[in-house]
Formats: structure tokens, C-alpha cells, sequence
């Protein structure tokens, strides 16, 4: 394995390799035109205090979406292989029930004998679900809706195969257990009209009389006038502590000291006003030199590791003998361990496909052509290869059918889902509700 940090600390630029690496690519140090605002500033958090919000409002609210009872369960699924084996399939899933009511954790359970590749891994729950969304079989859904929180189903059969249930949780919304939530949904939602409609007569005012703090002053403590540093069109409006649409706004101004449009800002609403414009122009090396720096030695070193790889790489195979070739040029080299194609050959090699398909592709002995690893480059031979366990295989195959399908399934279902959503939203038959969404749990 070469490091590239291993190859920067070789790197010693002199200033003449700076200035000459600057002068061949000085398009990538040109300073981009940048603006600096000042804005008045309406917060929707000063507003919300003296929101008042009615009992009406709250039952309008409410009123507005249904709010079914929604179940949590974690379940076990039981699939034949072929319907011949139907009862060897429910006799398996009698004995895991039973292990189950003994007192076994059921996510254990799930982890071993279920055959939903989506919730095994995550115990065998499933996200909570209401009556008659179609998201499990009916008969799943009847039994999941009788139990009581903890309690475990018996062995019920659906189109799907044998389930085995267990409630997690029972919820039945209520005006006064959501009624917090409400509350601060109603108050949000007024804060940002008022807060709007007040930024709007400010930007009136402002317009007239050029002048932002004097329009901050009618409005009391709601408002703020603040400054920035000059910013690009590219750089992160957050960085900068505004929204997109202020940072776009900036750039819509023509001259300077001019009014622009209230936009929307992360806090409430925003006015800005142009204070400078400095135009793009070419960098010069005396304001880059650390950035000029900093890349002439990321580019330098990945120069050194890749013609040090390709050396080694190209030694090894004439010698046949990569171990050799390392020691002679002061490298250490390592073993991974026995991995699989799709496997993890060493932590420090980590998940890629490239490493794995070449090293699944050469003959025993062979050695590699230089292999990047994100900023590192890996050189590797070939030890040993174990084949294919035929009979192993064979007896797994039919779990892994099952666990592919089961996989296939919920990808189809997803995707299929997504796809009503998108032709029932465009005709108009279903809305979707963002305040609502944002109001869910996380778990959702």
C-alpha cells in the first residue's frame, strides 16, 4: 500500500516551482466577482411570542388531515420454497413461535429464521403502518390491529407465507395529544405571514428613503440590520449566515446602494441592500501562494506514488515475486485476509470493486497493475484461491432465492409505489401535506 501522505512529505517546492506551477494554471486561481450586503433582517422567532392561537384555529387544524390509528410490530417471515413444502415451511415457523413465547428475543429471532430481507437486519420491524393502506396482507394487518402492546400472534398464513407478529406499539391520536404540535404549527405558519407582510411594507419604505436601518427602526425588535463579508456567486450562503434566495438576490442588483426584493431567509424574511461589488479578475500568486502550495503537493505527490507504483508493479511481475520487489525498494507489504468477491479484503483497502475484481481475475501468482484506493495506490499479488464450494451452494441456494425475491419485491413495491404517488399528485387526486410530514417521528 503507498500512501500519499507517505509522498508529501518527499515534496520541497521552491518558490520557482510555485510560480511556475500558478503560471500553467492560472485560470484555477482567477477571483471571481463578489458582493457585500447589508440586509434588514425580519425574525419569525420574535413574531411567534405574541401569536394567539384559538381553540377554532386548533380544531381547523386538525380537522384538516385524517389521523388513523397507526400500528408498530416487528414480525417473522416464513416462505415455502416451492408449495410442496408448505407444511415443512409452517412446522419451522410453529418451532420458532414457540422459541419466541419462551422468551427468546424476537429480533434475534427475526435475524435468523425471517425471510423479509428488508426487516431481518432490523430485527424484524417493520415502520408503522394504519388500516387499509395495503402496505402488509389483510389477514397480517387484522391480527396486528387485535394484540395488545408485547404480545406475539400465533402463526398466521397470508399470500405472503407464514408470519409470526409481535405489537411493539398501538397508537391512537387525539386532538390533545397532538395539540402542542398544532399549536406550534399554527404559530410557525402566522409568524412567517406576518413576518412577510411586515418585511414587504419595510422594503416600501426602505426603497424610498435608501436607507435599511431607519426601515428596522418602525419595526421594533423584529428586525435587524446586519452585514456581510463579500461573498461569490459560488460560496456557501450559510457560511455567510444567509439564505440562497438572499445570496441570488445580491447578484440581481445592478448598482450599488440600491433596494433589492424581501426573500426568504432561513430566520424569516430579508431586505437587501448592494454596499459593493468587487469584479472578477486574474489571481495573483502573491494572494494564492498557500492554495498554490497546498496543490502544487497534492499533484506532486500523486505523481511520485504513481510512477513508484507502476515501477513496483512492473518489477514484481517480471520477477513474479511482489515481496522481493517491496523489500528492495524499502516498502513493507502485507496479507488480507481470505475475502469473497463482494468482500472486504483489509480495513485499509475497505470496500472497492476494482481491487476485487482484479484480484479475482488473475491467475495465482500474478501480480497487479497499480490499483487507486480514494488518495492511496495498491499494488498486490495473488497467493491463493479457494473455489466455489459446489455443495455448499446447492444446499443455500434455496434461502438465498428466497432472501433475492424478498429483496426484489420490496424494490418493485417501492418503486411501483412511487410511481402512483407521482400520476395520483399530477391529476390532482392526492396533495402532499410538507407540514404534516414534518410533524411525524423520525421513525416515520
Amino acid at each position: 500500500m503507498l500512501k500519499k501522505d507517505d509522498f508529501k512529505k518527499r515534496v520541497k517546492p521552491v518558490e520557482a516551482d510555485l510560480q511556475a506551477y500558478f503560471e500553467s494554471h492560472k485560470e484555477a486561481y482567477r477571483v471571481k466577482e463578489k458582493r457585500k450586503i447589508q440586509y434588514l433582517l425580519v425574525r419569525t422567532s420574535q413574531i411567534i411570542p405574541s401569536i394567539k392561537v384559538t381553540e377554532q384555529e386548533i380544531k381547523q387544524e386538525w380537522d384538516k388531515t385524517p389521523h388513523p390509528e397507526t400500528v408498530s410490530v416487528a414480525h417473522i417471515l416464513f416462505k415455502p420454497s416451492d408449495p410442496a413444502k408448505n407444511s415443512d415451511t409452517k412446522a419451522t415457523a410453529e418451532k420458532v413461535l414457540k422459541m419466541a413465547k419462551s422468551g427468546k428475543d424476537f429480533g434475534e429471532l427475526a435475524k435468523n429464521y425471517s425471510a423479509d430481507a428488508a426487516s431481518n437486519g432490523k430485527g424484524g420491524i417493520l415502520p408503522p403502518f394504519s388500516r387499509g393502506q395495503g402496505l402488509v396482507p389483510k389477514e397480517f394487518e387484522d391480527i396486528a390491529f387485535s394484540l395488545k402492546p408485547g404480545e406475539i400472534s400465533e402463526v398466521v398464513q397470508s399470500g405472503a407465507g407464514y408470519h409470526i407478529i409481535k405489537l411493539l406499539s398501538h397508537d391512537t391520536p387525539t386532538l390533545e395529544s397532538n395539540r402542542i404540535s398544532i399549536v406550534n404549527s399554527i404559530q410557525q405558519s402566522k409568524a412567517r405571514e406576518q413576518a412577510k407582510q411586515k418585511t414587504e411594507e419595510a422594503a416600501n419604505a426602505a426603497g424610498k428613503q435608501k436607507d435599511l436601518v431607519s426601515a428596522g427602526k418602525n419595526l421594533g425588535d423584529i428586525a435587524e440590520v446586519r452585514e456581510t463579508k463579500p461573498f461569490s456567486k459560488e460560496d456557501n450562503a450559510f457560511q455567510f449566515d444567509i439564505s440562497e434566495d438572499l445570496k441570488n438576490e445580491a447578484f440581481e442588483m445592478k448598482e450599488v446602494n440600491t433596494i433589492g426584493k424581501p426573500v426568504e431567509h432561513t430566520l424569516g424574511y430579508a431586505i437587501p441592500k448592494l454596499l459593493e461589488v468587487q469584479m472578477a479578475r486574474p489571481g495573483e500568486f502573491s494572494e494564492s501562494r498557500a492554495q498554490v502550495e497546498k496543490d502544487y503537493i497534492e499533484n506532486k505527490s500523486k505523481e511520485l506514488m504513481q510512477a513508484e507504483a507502476k515501477k513496483i508493479s512492473e518489477d514484481a511481475r517480471k520477477q513474479s515475486n511482489l515481496g522481493k520487489v517491496a523489500k528492495e525498494m524499502n516498502w513493507n507489504v502485507k496479507t488480507s485476509q481470505a475475502f469473497k468477491y463482494n468482500g472486504t479484503p483489509d480495513p485499509e483497502i475497505g470496500s472497492n470493486p476494482a481491487f476485487n475484481s482484479a484480484a479475482f481475475e488473475l491467475p495465482v501468482g500474478s501480480v497487479s497493475t497499480p490499483i487507486a484506493l480514494m488518495d492511496n495506490t495498491a499494488v498486490f499479488q495473488v497467493m491463493s484461491r479457494t473455489p466455489l464450494d459446489e455443495a455448499a451452494f446447492q444446499k443455500e441456494k434455496p434461502q438465498l432465492r428466497e432472501r433475492l425475491l424478498a429483496a426484489k419485491e420490496d424494490s418493485y413495491f417501492q418503486e411501483h409505489l412511487t410511481k402512483v404517488t407521482d400520476e395520483l399528485e399530477k391529476a390532482g387526486k392526492i396533495r402532499i401535506n410538507p407540514k404534516a410530514l414534518e410533524q411525524l417521528p423520525r421513525s416515520y
